[in-house]
Protein backbone atom coordinates (compact mmCIF):
# COMPACT_ATOMS: atom_id res chain seq x y z
CA UNK A 1 0.00 0.00 0.00
CA UNK A 2 1.83 3.50 -1.26
CA UNK A 3 0.30 5.44 2.01
CA UNK A 4 -1.17 3.31 4.57
CA UNK A 5 -1.95 6.30 7.23
CA UNK A 6 -4.10 8.32 4.58
CA UNK A 7 -5.66 5.16 3.79
CA UNK A 8 -6.84 4.43 7.75
CA UNK A 9 -7.61 8.70 7.79
CA UNK A 10 -10.06 7.67 5.03
CA UNK A 11 -11.59 4.28 6.71
CA UNK A 12 -11.92 6.21 10.18
CA UNK A 13 -13.19 9.64 8.73
CA UNK A 14 -16.67 9.08 7.57
CA UNK A 15 -17.17 7.67 11.53
CA UNK A 16 -16.24 11.14 12.59
CA UNK A 17 -12.94 9.21 14.15
CA UNK A 18 -10.62 11.92 14.83
CA UNK A 19 -8.05 9.46 16.80
CA UNK A 20 -4.00 10.00 16.21
CA UNK A 21 -2.88 7.67 13.74
CA UNK A 22 -0.41 4.51 15.52
CA UNK A 23 3.17 4.61 14.49
CA UNK A 24 2.60 2.12 11.50
CA UNK A 25 6.28 0.62 11.22
CA UNK A 26 5.54 -0.66 14.74
CA UNK A 27 2.20 -2.32 15.08
CA UNK A 28 1.63 -4.82 18.11
CA UNK A 29 -0.18 -7.55 18.35
CA UNK A 30 -1.66 -8.15 21.67
CA UNK A 31 -3.93 -11.28 21.52
CA UNK A 32 -4.35 -12.81 18.39
CA UNK A 33 -7.81 -14.23 17.79
CA UNK A 34 -6.86 -16.27 14.65
CA UNK A 35 -4.41 -15.57 11.77
CA UNK A 36 -1.02 -16.02 9.81
CA UNK A 37 1.37 -18.16 11.50
CA UNK A 38 4.39 -15.72 11.35
CA UNK A 39 1.59 -13.02 12.37
CA UNK A 40 0.57 -15.25 15.84
CA UNK A 41 4.24 -15.87 16.54
CA UNK A 42 5.46 -11.80 16.44
CA UNK A 43 4.73 -9.59 18.81
CA UNK A 44 5.09 -6.77 16.76
CA UNK A 45 4.29 -6.42 12.78
CA UNK A 46 4.65 -3.09 10.73
CA UNK A 47 3.37 -1.83 7.10
CA UNK A 48 5.39 -1.16 4.41
CA UNK A 49 4.92 1.67 2.31
CA UNK A 50 5.30 2.03 -1.17
CA UNK A 51 4.88 0.14 -4.18
CA UNK A 52 6.24 -3.11 -5.52
CA UNK A 53 5.69 -5.11 -8.77
CA UNK A 54 3.74 -7.74 -8.83
CA UNK A 55 5.28 -10.93 -9.30
CA UNK A 56 5.33 -13.11 -12.71
CA UNK A 57 2.37 -15.03 -13.34
CA UNK A 58 2.20 -17.90 -15.89
CA UNK A 59 -0.14 -18.19 -19.04
CA UNK A 60 -2.26 -20.48 -17.83
CA UNK A 61 -2.46 -18.44 -14.63
CA UNK A 62 -3.59 -15.74 -16.21
CA UNK A 63 -5.97 -17.33 -18.40
CA UNK A 64 -7.67 -18.99 -16.19
CA UNK A 65 -8.41 -15.26 -13.76
CA UNK A 66 -9.06 -14.04 -17.32
CA UNK A 67 -13.15 -14.37 -16.15
CA UNK A 68 -12.37 -12.47 -12.59
CA UNK A 69 -10.74 -9.04 -14.68
CA UNK A 70 -14.41 -8.40 -15.56
CA UNK A 71 -16.21 -9.10 -12.72
CA UNK A 72 -13.20 -6.94 -10.70
CA UNK A 73 -13.05 -4.40 -13.43
CA UNK A 74 -17.01 -3.28 -12.28
CA UNK A 75 -16.19 -3.20 -8.39
CA UNK A 76 -14.65 0.84 -7.30
CA UNK A 77 -12.09 1.40 -4.14
CA UNK A 78 -14.02 2.40 -1.07
CA UNK A 79 -10.74 4.48 0.20
CA UNK A 80 -8.62 6.32 -2.45
CA UNK A 81 -5.32 7.01 -1.47
CA UNK A 82 -2.98 10.32 -2.89
CA UNK A 83 -6.15 11.68 -4.40
CA UNK A 84 -6.66 14.69 -2.11
CA UNK A 85 -10.14 14.33 -2.29
CA UNK A 86 -12.36 14.58 0.79
CA UNK A 87 -13.92 12.13 2.12
CA UNK A 88 -17.93 11.38 1.16
CA UNK A 89 -19.80 8.95 3.67
CA UNK A 90 -20.49 5.67 2.03
CA UNK A 91 -23.46 5.54 -0.01
CA UNK A 92 -26.16 3.00 0.86
CA UNK A 93 -26.03 -0.27 -1.45
CA UNK A 94 -28.65 -0.60 -4.10
CA UNK A 95 -31.34 -3.25 -2.66
CA UNK A 96 -32.25 -5.92 -5.39
CA UNK A 97 -35.95 -5.91 -5.70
Amino acid sequence: MADPGQAVRQVLAPAGVRAELPDLSRLEIGVPLQGNNRLVRSEVVALKTGTRRPPRTSRMTALLQLPWKAVFSLLRPRVEVGTGAPVAPAQRPRQIA
